[in-house]
């Protein structure tokens, strides 16, 4: 991609994690970010979550650091995971107050497509060490709201591949107030029907 769609996703990234922030479920940590532009470069901040496990070995080194990613794709779309029913439930919150509608994905590598509530590219953790298994976190928020159609919106310059879907999407305010919900991953391959 070109520097323009990189600053595009920076905006994308926050623009919708402050809509996730914005209603408050119980239960859900959603992460402080922000954008830094400086001499014409753009770096996304984002607070560090404690999904990690360390696993050190006897003499006190990295052994092995892994996470409990419960929601989402890790792989570009190889395989889905959607493991929580609670988390699940929380989401359909999310999409209902947001008019993102429930749809199913299919990845590359799956049998069968997995019924979610948020773009596939959303990511959903937990943290085995955590006392309170209903505590939920969520990351990479870049995807979260659908993007424009590419074939309606002519006056727009084309893209190499179609890939305008990726940071030509359409704003929060002007989603919740179509008549019906929309899917964020509608104009992606993975989308199952």
């Amino acid at each position: 991609g070109s520097d323009e769609a990189c600053a595009k996703a920076g905006g994308h990234e926050i623009r919708s994690s402050r809509e996730y922030m914005k209603r408050e479920l119980e239960g859900v940590i959603v992460p402080l970010q922000a954008l830094v532009d400086v001499d014409g470069y753009r770096v996304l901040a984002t607070a560090v979550l404690p999904i990690k496990e360390v696993t050190f070995d006897d003499g006190g080194n990295v052994e092995k650091v892994t996470t409990n990613m419960i929601l989402g794709t890790c792989d570009r779309g190889v395989k889905v995971i959607n493991k929580s029913q609670r988390l699940s439930q929380k989401m359909a919150e999310y999409a209902s107050s947001l008019n993102l509608s429930r749809h199913f994905v299919k990845g590359e590598n799956d049998i069968s497509a997995r019924e979610i509530y948020s773009a596939v590219d959303l990511r959903g953790y937990n943290n085995r060490k955590d006392e309170d298994e209903n505590l939920f976190y969520l990351l990479n928020f870049w995807r979260a709201f659908p993007s424009e159609y590419p074939e309606e919106t002519s006056h727009l310059p084309l893209s190499p591949r179609g890939m305008s879907i990726f940071w030509r999407q359409l704003r929060p305010e002007y989603v919740k107030t179509l008549p019906s919900p929309l899917s964020p991953d509608a104009n992606i391959q993975i989308t199952a029907g």
